[in-house]
């Protein structure tokens, strides 16, 4: 059984169509990169799968409509990045970080020794550890990144669903994070994260999900997803592939003029 599945998932926005008719299934052990052109419903179809847009079409969690499952367990099973999520309030950094451990708490319950460790982990993981004790106002815009996905990292579902998790940041940490979300998935959860470079989603990601004006135009193993037509047809660019290291690299070379 998938751990996550997407029946027919359609996401409207008045009478624009943001995603169309969208299947997608998907296991443990996978970091499953989500692709396409800016407005092609990579954010609207990653909020549908993280029941905060509503939607046509079903949204499965091990088999059950997401609609069906406690916002408690639903909380402890799926963790969600947003993109360029804003931060209001001058938390420390390991104040902020520990509020992915609401979902196990009872109400006023403080931090447990397992609360402590995951926080602790969680820094480790994103290599923020040195900053605990930092106001998060006071961090610059890839650190606060790196913060807050060790926040979504503290909650230690098994789904995590992230939002361009490397776009602020700098190359030796965008390859950081991105052998984070893979090591995090094969130690046997289902990480799917919309990205933007080609290069490090066909280096670090299982499977891709390519989507093109909010229907999905491919869906398979890197190789098979960005070949030429595919490229060409969703981002309007040609593209070289090169090897290194026994590795494919894809790599935008040329604009096409649009049709």
């Amino acid at each position: 059984m998938s751990l996550l599945r997407a029946r027919g998932v359609s996401v409207r926005f008045g009478d624009f169509a943001a995603v169309s008719g969208v299947d997608v299934a998907a296991g443990a052990g996978a970091l499953v990169g989500l692709i396409g052109p800016n407005g092609a419903g990579k954010t609207s179809l990653l909020r549908a799968l993280a029941g905060l847009v509503p939607c046509e079409g079903v949204v499965e969690l091990e088999g059950q409509p997401i609609d069906r499952i406690g916002r408690r367990r639903f909380a402890r099973t799926v963790s969600y990045l947003a993109q360029a999520q804003p931060v209001h309030w001058p938390f420390a950094v390991r104040d902020l970080i520990a509020l992915g451990r609401l979902p196990h708490r009872a109400p006023f319950q403080g931090l447990s020794a397992e609360d402590h460790r995951a926080v602790a982990e969680a820094m480790a993981a994103a290599a923020v550890t040195d900053l605990a004790e930092r106001a998060v106002d006071t961090l610059s815009g890839g650190e606060r990144a790196r913060v807050l996905l060790a926040r979504a990292l503290a909650v230690q579902a098994p789904i995590l669903l992230v939002d361009e998790p490397i776009a602020a940041l700098d190359p030796y940490h965008q390859i950081e994070i991105m052998e984070l979300l893979r090591g995090y998935a094969e130690a046997g959860a289902l990480v799917v994260a919309v990205l933007h470079d080609l290069m490090l989603a066909e280096r670090f990601c299982h499977r891709l999900l390519l989507l093109r004006q909010g229907k999905l135009l491919a869906d398979g193993a890197p190789g098979e997803v960005l070949v030429d037509e595919n490229v060409r047809a969703a981002y309007h660019v040609t593209v070289i592939h090169a090897g290194h290291e026994g590795r494919r690299i894809t790599v935008p070379w040329e604009r096409v003029e649009e049709p």
